[in-house]
């Protein structure tokens, strides 16, 4: 999967935008979720989507904005 964010980033007033490829390091930055008395097996989550989106809400790209509604 390649997300192309080239359109985003020409858009005046985005002052940058990222996927997990431009942000190699966020690749496992994250610890799971804890859910009281539900046992989760150790694993180590992307702050992006990596090849595959899993569930509603998961982020996919990063943008920055002067205006939050540049970045929706």
């Amino acid at each position: 999967m390649r997300i192309d964010v080239d359109a985003a980033r020409r858009l005046p007033g985005v002052i940058g935008a990222f996927s997990l490829a431009d942000l190699p390091e966020l690749r496992g930055a994250l610890p799971p979720p804890v859910v009281p008395a539900v046992f989760v097996k150790p694993y180590r989550q992307s702050a992006l989507a990596d090849g595959r989106v899993r569930f509603v809400g998961e982020p996919v790209v990063a943008v920055v904005a002067t205006d939050p509604y540049l970045a929706t």
